[in-house]
C-alpha cells in the first residue's frame, strides 16, 4: 500500500510540474499567457490589491492575514498602498503589522 500511494505521488508531481500547475498563481497565469501570445509590449499585469480594510472596524491589514479573511465581503474596502489605507482614516493592524 506504501508503495503505491508514493508511486501516485510520484506521477502527480511528474505531471502538473512540467505542466506549470504546480505552483502558479493567477497573475503568473495572465502574464504566461501574454508571454505565449507574444503581447508583452508595455503591459503591466494588474496586481491584486495589498491591503484590506473593514468597515466595521476601521482597522487595515494584509490580504494574506488571518484577520483579514474574516472580514465579511460586503465590509471589505481594498488598498493598493499603505498611505491610502492611513489617508482613509484606517488603522494597521497589530497582527500582522501592515
Amino acid at each position: 500500500m506504501k508503495k503505491r500511494i508514493t508511486w501516485f505521488l510520484f506521477l502527480a508531481v511528474l505531471f502538473t510540474i512540467p505542466l506549470g500547475l504546480a505552483f502558479s498563481s493567477p497573475a503568473q497565469a495572465t502574464l504566461d499567457q501574454a508571454i505565449s501570445i507574444g503581447d508583452t509590449h508595455n503591459h503591466v499585469v494588474p496586481m491584486e490589491p495589498t491591503y484590506v480594510g473593514a468597515s466595521t472596524t476601521g482597522k487595515f491589514h494584509y490580504t494574506y492575514c488571518r484577520w483579514a479573511q474574516k472580514i465579511r465581503g460586503d465590509h471589505r474596502v481594498y488598498f493598493d498602498s499603505r498611505e491610502e489605507a492611513i489617508d482613509a482614516g484606517y488603522v494597521p493592524c497589530k497582527v500582522c503589522q501592515p
